[in-house]
């Protein structure tokens, strides 16, 4: 296998993560709507207890070296992380900002104000 088909391989992978990015953050903005509709938490420490869990016991079984572990569970952690704080900020707008709208549209809201071009 050449250099050039690894790096296509990986460029393949690349965007399989951001996909499933796109649709974990997309899911993210329904848990927050129910959570807001609701009055849930929008942080559950046993759930993420419970995600890491399952990280932790599925590498740990893949066969790979300690540092290819410990960079899987970082990158899985900073997941959490910001799925946490996307709530949570999708939270604070659905409740306090603009309480006529409701958390999805807070996420919508959120996700295009990123994605807007820079002035």
């Amino acid at each position: 296998m050449t250099l050039e088909l690894l790096r296509f391989e990986i460029d393949e992978i690349d965007d399989q993560i951001v996909d499933l990015l796109i649709s974990r953050f997309r899911c993210l903005d329904r848990v927050a709507a129910i959570k807001m509709r609701e009055g849930l938490a929008g942080h559950d420490p046993m759930r993420e207890r419970a995600i890491m869990e399952r990280v932790f016991r599925k590498i740990s079984q893949a066969g790979l070296s300690f540092d290819q572990r410990r960079v899987i569970l970082q990158v899985s952690r900073n997941v959490l992380d910001e799925g946490r704080e996307y709530i949570k900020r999708c939270l604070h707008e659905a409740r306090h900002d603009r309480p006529d709208r409701n958390a999805m549209d807070a996420g919508a809201r959120l996700t295009a104000s990123k994605d807007a071009p820079k002035r």
